[in-house]
Order: structure tokens, then sequence, then C-alpha cells
């Protein structure tokens, strides 16, 4: 490389290059709160759960109204960098004694725009998690999941969204009326908008994973869903963006040409030919009903394929439910000015 151009990149280009990453990190309410410390004071938050101050899972049941498999539950003194917390919580899962553990709680009488921020990290030897961290809302709402695999909602019953590790990058898994069905009786199985693009799940490291959901007017198509990693976006789907086309439960961002999708009460799966660069998303119509709202959280780490015997460990901690974008861990500054880890 010539020296000019090679000047010209490394003092005009490269800086722009590593301003445009930066500026995809947005500033939520946690930046207010270095490690999170008074977090829970904010008027936008609405639930807040470190794992602080508690000795026995068992003390999980005064903030948390279903647990399963609490036996391969822990406290363990991993926590997130900058976090003011000394302890997290740790799933064991071991291959061929169950399918994981989970945590479940309800926020009534429930929201119409709700963000949800944790940290997890996974085992670098853990195995493949097959459904993971859900957010949504139930009508009736019950003090228990409820299992929506292969369900259709109708407006009316459910919606949700989950970020899902995958084998090695970060996806989404989104159940709306208006999601395609899956072959081969359109049965529904969650939505996935980030193909196969998404972000590298990094196991042996913390991760901060935030979703939003913001409900649609009755009648309308205007609701919203987002997922961010590690403070940056990665997918937001609304009225008339991204633009993309379909092969069944799979987006496929700024593509177009032929697709494929299976819409509700239909025979067999619709073949169609989107626009170059893709057709707009239109947006989602999560309910028919102002009875159906968020109203629930599932922390969930559910693995079906490990090998027998295999453990695989999973930590979670410094969730936070609010109103507002809420971001990673702001963290702390020691009395020399460096950062406190």
């Amino acid at each position: 490389m010539r020296e000019p151009l090679r000047t010209f990149i490394s003092a005009i280009l490269l800086p722009l290059v590593f301003a445009g990453a930066a500026s995809a990190q947005e500033s939520g309410i946690a930046s207010g709160y270095p490690g999170d410390l008074g977090i829970e004071a904010d008027s936008s938050v609405i639930f807040v759960e470190s794992f602080e101050g508690m000795s026995v899972v068992d003390d999980l049941r005064d903030r948390w109204e279903s647990i399963t498999a609490p036996q391969i539950m822990s406290f363990d003194s991993q926590t997130p960098p900058g976090s003011h917390g000394d302890q997290s919580l740790l799933l064991a899962h071991v291959g061929g004694e169950s399918t994981g553990g989970n945590l479940y709680r309800r926020f009534l009488p429930g929201y119409e725009h709700l963000y949800i921020r944790f940290y997890v990290r996974f085992a670098e030897d853990s195995s493949p998690v097959h459904h993971f961290v859900f957010f949504g809302g139930f009508n009736p709402s019950t003090p228990y999941a409820q299992g929506t695999a292969g369900r259709m909602p109708d407006g009316a019953d459910f919606f949700s969204t989950a970020a899902e590790p995958g084998t090695s990058v970060w996806t989404s898994y989104t159940y709306w009326p208006g999601m395609s069905g899956a072959p081969p009786k359109g049965v529904g199985y969650g939505a996935n908008f980030l193909g196969s693009g998404g972000p590298a799940v990094r196991k042996g490291h913390w991760t901060c994973v935030e979703l939003m959901i913001k409900l649609n007017a009755i009648g309308e198509q205007d609701g919203e869903m987002a997922i961010w990693i590690d403070g940056v976006p990665t997918t937001h789907p609304e009225p008339g963006k991204p633009s993309g086309v379909w092969t069944f439960g799979t987006f496929h961002e700024g593509k177009g040409g032929e697709g494929v999708r299976w819409k509700r009460g239909a025979d067999s799966a619709e073949h169609y030919v989107a626009s170059e660069g893709g057709d707009p998303f239109p947006g989602f119509e999560w309910r028919t009903t102002e009875e159906l709202s968020i109203n629930y959280l599932w922390l969930l780490a559910y693995i079906s394929g490990a090998p027998e015997g295999h453990v695989s460990n999973v930590w979670f901690d410094n969730i936070v439910v609010a109103r507002d974008y809420v971001g990673p861990i702001e963290e702390r500054q020691k009395p020399d000015g460096k950062r406190q880890k």
C-alpha cells in the first residue's frame, strides 16, 4: 500500500469506523447508576434481581412465583464486570437428568411498552441451549409459564419474544398472530429476525442481553420489538422496516427475491417474490384486545441435547425490567480514576 493512502486510511477512515461503532452504543438508565447500585430506585424501573442477600435457593421464592429444578441452582461468586454485587445465580444442567431450570414471575396488571435487561455467562464447554429467556404476555395470566411451542397466537391469548444463543450466534424467537407457520401443517414456531447473521455467542464471557416489546394500538399494526447484545442494536422490527424476505419463520434482512411463508388458515405454503432488497416489515399486531399485555418474564435455560452426565453451567445476574432502555452496566470509577472491575 502506498504511504499517502495508508496515511489517509489511518487518519481519516479508521476514526470514522470506530466512531460509528461507538455511536451504536446507546445510553440507558444504567448509565446513571454505576455498578447498577441503586438502580431499583429509578422511577422507570419495575423490577431488579441481582441475587444479592440470599443464602439458599429457597430464598428466591419471595421474588419469583414459579421455580423449576431448584436442585440444579446455586449462588456463585462470579459476577459481570463492573457489577456492585457479590453473587450470581448458577444453573448447572446435567445431561440426561433434566432439561434445565427456570424462574418465572409476573408484572401485573401488565404494561404496553417494556424492556428487560440481563447478563448471562455460558461455560466454555456448555451444551447448546435449545430455548432461552422469554418475555411477553399471557391472557389470562398465570403464576407459571405456559408452553407455546407449535401454537399460533390468535391475538387474545399470548405473544412473546426471546433472544436465543443457538449453537454459535444469537437469534430471535418471536410469537405473534402474524407469524408464518412452519411445515408440514403450518404449525407455529418462533420467528427469527436475525437469520444466521446474529452476533457470535461468546462462551466464557459475560454478555449483556436486552429485549424490548412495544404493543400495538388495538386494530393497528404498529407494534415493535428490539434486541441489543452488549449494548449494540441487533434487530428492531417496526412498521416499515427492516426490509427483507421470509423463508417460513426466518426473516432475511436486506434480501429480496423468492420467499415462502405459511399464512394462518392456509392448506399449503405460499411462494412469493419480494422486491429487490426485500419488502418492508409491516409492524407487529401483537394483540387484538387490551386484556392482553406484557405481563411476565421467564428466565429459562432449556437444554435438550447434552450428552448424558455432561454438566453445562449457565450464570445469570443483574436483571432489570423497566419502562425505558436500560443498557449495559456502567462501570464504577476507583479513586485513582481507573475502572473498577
